[in-house]
């Protein structure tokens, strides 16, 4: 499946997100894949080709406007990301709204999917109720970023993670289940 290049703009910072449309010419549902923390990466290509393949319209988005980065530069656009709630929803919002206006996106059909940082991204949209049915995350850390509110949340939020991950503490695994119940989620 070919991905195609997509340039577009938050704020004053330019991102290359990429298209993989699967659609065959139908109106399909949607699919935003968010990169991990080093930032758009081949990993995240091929899963905007599978879901492709299986018939979706998938938009890999880009937080950053970089791409390569080494790991210290990807813990600092990492950190900035969790220390602006706001500025997470406003880079994702951006990337959904590419992916809704797609010519093949049924745009009532939506779904986020995250890996390691981009599971708290897909939270964010989920948190600040974005038209996404469900928000998924592959391993994503639980740790809220500063100024994260959440009052509803009616997409489904499937987080997969392992009850002993050494990664993610007990307490924010605790503390993430205490939230979804309080903002009924399913």
């Amino acid at each position: 499946m070919k991905l195609v290049e997509h340039i577009y703009q938050v704020d004053d910072l330019r991102l290359i997100g990429f298209f993989a449309d699967g659609s065959r010419g139908a109106s399909v549902p949607g699919v935003l894949v968010v990169h991990e923390a080093p930032g758009v990466s081949e990993h995240v290509k091929q899963r905007a080709q599978t879901l492709a393949e299986r018939g979706y319209v998938a938009f890999a988005l880009d937080m950053y406007g970089q791409t390569d980065l080494s790991l210290d530069d990807a813990r600092k656009q990492s950190h900035l990301l969790m220390t602006d709630a706001a500025l997470i929803r406003r880079r994702a919002h951006a990337a959904l709204k590419v992916l809704a206006e797609h010519v093949h996106c049924d745009s009532s059909r939506l779904a986020v999917i995250g890996f390691c940082l981009g599971g708290i991204v897909a939270l964010e949209l989920a948190r600040d109720q974005a038209p996404v049915l469900c928000a998924v995350g592959f391993h994503p850390g639980l740790k809220r970023p500063s100024d994260s509110t959440t009052t509803a949340i009616r997409a489904k939020v499937p987080m997969m993670i392992g009850e002993d991950d050494p990664i993610v503490p007990a307490e924010d695994r605790g503390s993430f289940v205490k939230e979804m119940n309080a903002a009924g989620a399913d």
